[in-house]
């Protein structure tokens, strides 16, 4: 602790995957939506923007710490986009009765390379002087006090301050990195190790961005996803040896980036795009069906009336999605074709077959390949 009138010192960070050039923490914090902010933690109940009597910016927070019902009245120190300091006198409320505290919240970002920031969030609080009288009136000691603001608050900076590098994220890239009046499409890939295919990623993705679409990736768990070494060009083995689309992908930094750091699918807004995707690859059906996100992600957009796609095993994402559907014909990648892949590369060659009655019950009818690796697609409106 930094001086003996402190309760509480938290300090943790995580990692935002976008250049620094396009974070603005302090756009972020004075325009953070009530819903988001509690998102962002169980604890958190409330949050707007104001201002000091003297014209600064202040964010009201709403929060729980601990036992304690809090009100933080945030005044801006510094508002900068790589930095906010703020400061504020705290109504704390608990079992013991009511008090004031001041608690400074400092939310800052320094680069990590030309990709990545990395995002902190320290927060001090410290007993003023109607916090040492409370103490006396209640009879609290102060240490244990300390104790156990201290817990409670880190654990709390530990729950929100992923998920505000995850807003900041979020925020950045639908005011950075997109023109007005462009269009912008979700890839859903499978974070699965068993790997998504490279091509059913990079050949949409090379289409579309060629026509000034903005394409985003994302996937259950977020972060870096992996393709199957089969589909790697530069594999010796690969079954798609002259794939120049994926070569160069592959060899684009800001292309493998979007790879290298995918958004975690549940903490998408869906309302920012016009179409999804869903690559293919064995990886998906190990953990795109069945998925809540994933239904969730196709729900919304089919409800919408917006584009759904979906390439070979991705097409298992639309089981999800029954009602959807029914009556319709679909297309994919087909047990027949499984066999021969197994008897291919043995049976360590893991493929997860049980997709296969998801669609094959609600569909009208499944298109089956007429050779191993056909070249068939479906339009169904």
């Amino acid at each position: 602790m930094s001086n003996d009138h402190t309760l509480s010192l938290s300090t943790v960070t995580a990692t935002i995957h976008l250049p620094i050039e396009n974070v603005d923490i302090a756009g972020w914090l004075f325009s953070f939506p009530d819903a988001e902010y509690q998102r962002c933690s169980q604890a958190n109940i409330a949050a707007g923007s104001t201002t000091a009597d003297d014209g600064r910016g202040m964010s009201i927070n709403v929060e729980t710490i601990g036992d304690a019902f809090v009100v933080q009245h945030y005044v801006a120190k510094i508002r900068k986009p790589d930095l906010c300091r703020m400061v504020s006198i705290s109504d704390s409320i608990s079992p013991a009765g009511r008090t004031k505290l001041q608690v400074v919240w400092e939310l800052s970002v320094k680069k990590i390379n030309d990709l990545t920031c990395e995002y902190t969030n320290h927060v001090h609080s410290s007993a003023i002087d109607q916090t040492m009288a409370f103490f006396q009136r209640a009879q609290h000691f102060v240490e244990k006090a300390r104790a156990a603001r201290q817990q409670a608050s880190h654990a709390h900076n530990q729950e929100e301050t992923p998920k505000f590098a995850q807003s900041i994220e979020r925020r950045a890239l639908n005011n950075s990195g997109t023109k007005t009046g462009q269009m912008k499409v979700l890839f859903i890939i499978s974070s699965s190790e068993t790997a998504f295919w490279l091509s059913e990623a990079t050949h949409p993705y090379w289409h579309l961005t060629e026509r000034d679409v903005d394409v985003h990736f994302a996937s259950p768990r977020g972060g870096k996803v992996v393709f199957d070494p089969y589909s790697d060009p530069h594999f010796d083995k690969s079954l798609e040896p002259k794939d120049l689309v994926s070569k160069g992908f592959l060899s684009d930094e800001k292309s493998r980036a979007k790879r290298d750091a995918t958004l975690k699918l549940k903490d998408v807004d869906l309302s920012l795009y016009d179409a999804i995707h869903v690559a293919g690859g064995r990886g998906a059906t190990f953990d795109l069906f069945p998925n809540e996100d994933v239904a969730k992600a196709l729900e919304y957009f089919w409800a919408n009336e917006k584009v759904v796609g979906a390439i070979c095993y991705g097409a298992i994402a639309l089981g999800n999605i029954p009602d959807r559907i029914r009556g319709r014909q679909v297309t994919g990648f087909m047990l027949e074709a499984d066999k021969q892949l197994q008897a291919m590369f043995g049976s360590g060659f893991l493929i997860r077959t049980i997709h296969r009655r998801s669609l094959r019950k609600p569909a009208r009818s499944t298109q089956a390949p007429s050779r191993m690796f056909p070249k068939s697609s479906l339009t169904a409106g």
